[in-house]
């Protein structure tokens, strides 16, 4: 059980929903802080709709990478589809659903990726 106390995140009730999907999109594996995917993460996110997560072992490394997706996410152009993307901090018992990794369901925490009906990471 982790030591530190994680701040979960919760998606505003506004959140875009796709019809006709159910289930989680399949999870990227974690590498400690590697920040390696978090953007292929929330493009695919930014496409499809579906919720990506990505593992990691402490709540501190989860908030580094969501710092760096929010910083990556900041730097693409104001009209790329992906700003309506939010990485935010998934923690089980106190967040709805299932973990979508192996560090989610070992941990009880993971990095989430949900697309928004409007511009989550602003300019």
């Amino acid at each position: 059980m982790p030591t530190a106390a994680l701040l979960a995140e919760q998606p505003p009730p506004h959140a875009l929903k796709s019809p006709g999907i159910t289930s989680p999109a399949p999870s990227a594996m974690a590498e400690g802080t590697n920040v390696d995917g978090l953007l292929a993460l929330a493009q695919e996110t930014a496409a499809d709709g579906r919720q990506r997560g990505r593992g990691a072992t402490s709540p501190s490394d989860l908030e580094l990478l969501r710092d760096q997706a929010r910083t990556m996410i900041d730097t693409l152009p104001d009209d790329d589809a992906t700003r309506f993307v939010m990485p935010w901090l998934w923690r089980a018992g106190s967040t709805t659903g299932k973990a979508l990794t192996p560090e989610g369901e070992e941990f009880g925490y993971e990095l989430r990726f949900s697309r928004y009906k409007t511009v989550q990471v602003k300019p």
